[in-house]
């Protein structure tokens, strides 16, 4: 009998295995801010330029003129799965054979740090499995008018006219 409780013990484990490398999740920033409507298209361009100081997956950005430091980091695991290129059906690109692709497996934080130090927002996003992710720059959005900052409350970012944002005034 203790043959089938360890049998089933292993099943168990495999199954819980498979369904954690194949199960993706991608949810969006959260944090504890207000969140408000901004209409992501009537930024300035210099707006626009502050934005795509800060880039990447992970990175540090000092952003002087405003007097903020923004921190994208990363916990956890990236692991580099296998793609099948060759169930590419549209007949553009590569078919023949398989590629890697980065997944990630934890949570990426954004920190705003202020002038003095202190750290004033935090926000934290759980990527569990997924290749696919908001860049940095996508993820914030300035209104140097109000002095605001905006944090994307979407998992790709931001991505329409009008949008739905966490706000961390500075």
């Amino acid at each position: 009998m203790s043959i089938f409780k360890n049998l089933f013990a292993m099943m168990v484990l495999l199954g819980a295995i498979l369904f954690a490398f194949f199960f993706k999740l991608n949810l969006p920033f959260s944090g504890n801010q207000k969140i408000e409507s901004f209409e992501y298209g009537k930024r300035t361009k210099e707006e626009s330029l502050l934005a795509f100081k800060c880039f990447g997956f992970t990175n540090k950005c000092e952003l002087e003129k405003i007097g903020l430091t923004l921190v994208m980091s990363f916990d956890g695991a990236r692991i580099k799965k296998p793609n099948p290129n060759f169930l590419n059906i549209s007949g553009w690109g590569d078919r023949d054979g398989w590629s890697m692709i980065m997944h990630y497996f934890g949570h990426r934080e954004l920190a705003v740090i202020d002038r003095q130090g202190k750290e004033i927002a935090k926000f934290r996003q759980l990527l569990w499995n997924t290749s696919g992710y908001s860049d940095f720059s996508q993820t914030i959005a300035f209104d140097l008018a109000a002095k605001k900052l905006y944090v994307s409350n979407s998992n790709i970012g931001f991505h329409s006219a009008l949008e739905k944002a966490y706000v961390v005034p500075f």
